[in-house]
């Protein structure tokens, strides 16, 4: 472990932060030992900068973000850009890879630049699907713990894992892909986000008035935050539905669906779990 923390890069106060963050990444246990910290004359002597060093240290965090958002906003841009004016927009709007079937429009059936683009899209499809099946199982595995889902889905297997949990939920996705609805099943999980988002700032601005006195690692200014953005979360709500006004059945009978089995089922069936 030696050899690997001298082989990380940094020579001033960004290395204990690269440090730290290269054990998160190695799965390398960390354990905290209070020390007396001492500093002669109001550390008058210390050699932080605080403008160079604090610059150091959170481009660390905000590096990787800002580089994978770049990356997500110049390939949105490139989708809703390029096929912009190459080919008719009714044939466009009629599929879900409007780039790819620009290109066949434009250069014809048979070329291979549509394909190639085709396939890079499916790679990151597949990733996509397969964080999102991730994510979808854990829910899954947490709701059946506490009672919302069966107790089946919080069964462990004997190396720990929730084989029903990954199993059903799994099967599940693939079967909604299989549809060919991505579109739909896209629009569904929009809604669910916003909802979700929308929860979330409710249930802030609830605690913040029922604990203002609570000890928070950080502040917020209340209510401006919080009512931006729900005003962002509301536009975004509006725009979504005038968009895909033809899909709101489909919410509605999804989200009946899952109120439905809520009160029947997991309406007063919930057990208190301890933190993990």
């Amino acid at each position: 472990m030696t050899e690997r923390l001298l082989g990380c890069p940094g020579s001033r106060y960004e290395y204990e932060t690269k440090m730290l963050i290269l054990c998160a990444e190695e799965h390398i246990p960390i354990h905290e030992v209070p020390i007396e910290t001492i500093y002669l004359n109001d550390n008058a002597s210390s050699h932080f900068n605080p403008i160079q060093d604090s610059y150091r240290i959170y481009r660390l965090f905000f590096g990787t973000f800002v580089k994978f958002l770049l990356s997500a906003v110049s390939s949105a841009l490139i989708d809703l850009l390029l096929p912009a004016g190459i080919a008719d927009y009714h044939e466009i709007a009629k599929v879900d890879y409007p780039l790819a079937r620009s290109l066949a429009l434009a250069l014809g059936e048979g070329s291979v630049l549509p394909k190639v683009i085709a396939a890079i899209a499916l790679f990151a499809m597949v990733a996509s699907f397969s964080s999102i099946v991730m994510a979808f199982s854990r829910q899954a595995y947490a709701m059946g713990r506490v009672g919302y889902l069966p107790k089946l889905f919080a069964r462990l297997n004997r190396h720990g894992a929730p084989t029903f949990g990954l199993l059903i939920p799994s099967a599940l996705a693939l079967c909604l892909c299989l549809t060919g609805k991505t579109a739909l099943m896209v629009t569904i999980s929009v809604f669910a986000a916003l909802l979700m988002y929308a929860l979330v700032i409710l249930s802030n601005i609830r605690l913040y008035r029922q604990e203002p006195t609570l000890e928070r690692p950080f502040e917020i200014p209340h209510p401006v935050v919080p009512g931006i953005a729900m005003v962002l979360v509301v536009l975004l709500f509006i725009c979504v539905l005038v968009t895909n006004l033809s899909a709101l059945k489909w919410v509605v009978v999804v989200y009946a669906a899952a109120s439905g089995y809520y009160l029947c089922f997991g309406r007063g069936k919930t057990a208190k779990m301890p933190h993990d």
